[in-house]
């Protein structure tokens, strides 16, 4: 990837819509107990993401930032000249992991084994780095992902039903993240 990469980013179309999500059961009794648990839930309608998806200036920046800082993993996919997929990956040195930003793969590109390969790559990076994972975070509406990751040899490490809920986009405060380990 280099900085002329970046514009292309925004006509990347990352939206999504899914069948189900998983829905979290949560009880605390002080430090007694206190447990989490995902269950899968069909959707009586499908949940549709749309554009709200989309790479923000905010997130271009940053992008940006991890290009220049040169340690990390940006890998783009074109077809035509036109992007279909972005990687980004950074290292977390104090955890020895590489933190996956973004995966991802246009709407029209998906199933073709993209996500795949930029798992592969993803991993020999950080075999070559000596880190000892990949991390990624998705959220719990997000099945795809969660499929995704399941099925790539991810394992579900963790929840956060707090992760979301200060952060100034409204339509997400409810969303609870879920933290996968490869």
């Amino acid at each position: 990837m280099s900085a002329a990469d970046i514009p292309n980013l925004t006509r990347l179309n990352p939206s999504f819509t899914a069948d189900a999500e998983l829905g979290l059961k949560k009880e605390q009794s002080n430090l007694q107990r206190i447990t989490w648990q995902l269950t899968y839930q069909p959707l009586d309608a499908p949940f549709d993401k749309g554009h709200g998806y989309d790479l923000q200036q905010e997130e271009l920046e940053a992008i940006r930032q991890r290009l220049y800082a040169g340690n990390c993993l940006l890998l783009v996919t074109e077809d035509d000249g036109c992007t279909v997929g972005l990687l980004e990956v950074e290292p977390r040195d104090w955890r020895a992991v590489g933190w996956i930003w973004n995966i991802l793969v246009g709407s029209d590109y998906r199933g073709r084994g993209l996500e795949q390969r930029f798992i592969q790559h993803a991993a020999a990076w950080a075999r070559e780095r000596g880190l000892k994972a990949l991390v990624a975070e998705t959220q719990t509406s997000n099945i795809n992902a969660c499929r995704f990751y399941a099925h790539t040899g991810f394992v579900g490490s963790g929840i956060d039903d707090h992760y979301y809920r200060y952060c100034d986009n409204p339509a997400t405060a409810n969303d609870v993240a879920i933290f996968w380990y490869l």
